[in-house]
């Protein structure tokens, strides 16, 4: 685990989420519907098996994105 200060990186945190969905524009501020969200995930590899596998999947979609939260 890597901390500086009293500051956890999200890596370190206890649960990890994929969240994202399409999104309005190539901003990507504001997605065009409702947020999809994957887990809580209890370690980052989780996590980032299913981000690997929502991103593959819509590759071909410009407007899609996601990424992991943690919390």
């Amino acid at each position: 685990m890597q901390t500086i200060g009293t500051t956890t990186t999200a890596r370190d945190a206890r649960l990890f989420w994929v969240v994202g969905g399409e999104y309005r524009d190539t901003d990507f501020k504001s997605l065009s519907g409702q947020p999809e969200v994957f887990g809580p995930f209890e370690d980052y590899d989780a996590a980032m098996r299913v981000w690997r596998e929502r991103t593959g999947a819509s590759k071909s979609a410009a407007l899609v994105r996601y990424t992991i939260a943690a919390g």
